[in-house]
């Protein structure tokens, strides 16, 4: 029993050994740890002047876009792994920030210069250690610190960063989806007892959005009482090193259009049926939304979305499409092509019913 005893031991040391040891191999600095006395916050406004016109992306965090592909060793956890790339917009928009290299203005994501497209993608995926612990599956960032927190440690080590200028990025809960999101704290405006970090969140381009907590003003402590982010997990505190491309990018031209190439019309029952046939005659890939407009009694009404799919074309592809309108007494209908990341009109045609 005794020596039984000893190689129980013995083997629970090894495994926290192994867990200390990856949190060093997988972190650049030593983690903080939860139970340790929680620093105290100043609870000043800092204003590091990011601005979102000039260091955080135009298009959403939605889409084809963001549906990578994982490479290599990673296609295995497509499965496990949510979609979207809400990390790499946040650590690229940070790191244009601390090298001052302003982000292309492109709405629709499909027309960034190459180099910035990898660069996203790299910092999704590349940026990002994926390894199965005896705790389950936990992402490490090579080129960040990550830090646990609780409400009143995120201020505390937020204030700390950002009187270095630099931005980190946050962990959330959502609090109506429940999904996990990253965004990217950039100031602290503090009024009374109203604590707000100014965030840049991708599912929000250039929107000013906030992640508000309240304080006790006789005890200090601190709660998050945000309506939209739920729950702060970890931050990571971005690391200048990191290099990104130098030089002035804009978006790319697109010189073709999208067209449609067939329409025709089949009476059914209760209606028409619509039958058109789309060609991406432009250089890059496109993400389209149909709609049909009509006059009814002199008012404008539109199907958006026609109870389609949002199209994504490849660069040449053809796709068909059929849709049955089914409002009596309209002779004629007006069909539109819409690029769904910008909303621009990108193909109109009057369809005689």
């Amino acid at each position: 029993m005794k020596y039984r005893g000893i190689t129980l031991s013995l083997i629970i040391c090894s495994i926290l050994n192994v867990l200390f040891l990856s949190s060093e191999l997988y972190a650049e600095e030593r983690l903080p740890i939860p139970f340790l006395e929680e620093p105290s916050p100043t609870f000043n406004s800092i204003d590091i002047g990011f601005s979102l016109k000039e260091y955080s992306w135009y298009f959403p965090n939605d889409g084809p876009f963001s549906e990578v592909e994982l490479p290599g060793k990673l296609e295995g956890l497509k499965a496990i792994l949510p979609k979207g790339i809400c990390f790499g917009m946040c650590l690229t928009a940070g790191l244009s920030y601390l090298n001052k290299i302003p982000l292309p203005k492109c709405k629709d994501p499909y027309l960034l210069p190459e180099v910035w497209k990898k660069t996203i993608y790299n910092a999704q995926y590349e940026g990002v250690n994926l390894y199965a612990g005896p705790l389950g599956w936990w992402v490490i960032p090579k080129i960040t610190t990550r830090l646990y927190l609780t409400p009143k440690r995120i201020i505390a080590e937020l204030e700390s960063s950002l009187r270095g200028k630099i931005p980190c990025i946050l962990f959330v809960k959502l609090k109506d989806t429940k999904k996990n999101h990253t965004v990217l704290a950039y100031g602290i405006e503090v009024e009374n007892e109203v604590i707000k970090i100014l965030i840049y969140d991708p599912n929000f381009p250039l929107e000013d959005r906030q992640i508000e907590f309240k304080r006790d003003i006789n005890t200090g402590e601190v709660e998050i009482v945000d309506h939209y982010y739920e729950t702060i997990f970890y931050m990571w505190k971005i690391k200048e090193i990191v290099e990104i491309p130098k030089g002035s990018y804009r978006c790319n031209t697109d010189s073709g259009r999208v067209e449609i190439i067939k329409i025709s019309t089949t009476p059914v029952s209760g209606g028409t049926r619509i039958d058109f046939r789309v060609r991406n005659n432009s250089s890059f890939k496109k993400w389209i939304q149909f709609s049909i407009d009509y006059t009814v009694s002199g008012k404008l009404w539109s199907d958006v979305g026609m109870g389609l799919d949002n199209a994504i074309l490849e660069v040449g592809e053809v796709k068909e499409f059929s849709y049955v309108f089914r409002i009596k007494d309209i002779k004629r209908v007006k069909l539109k092509i819409k690029n769904r990341y910008t909303q621009d009109v990108i193909g109109e045609y009057w369809i005689n019913l």
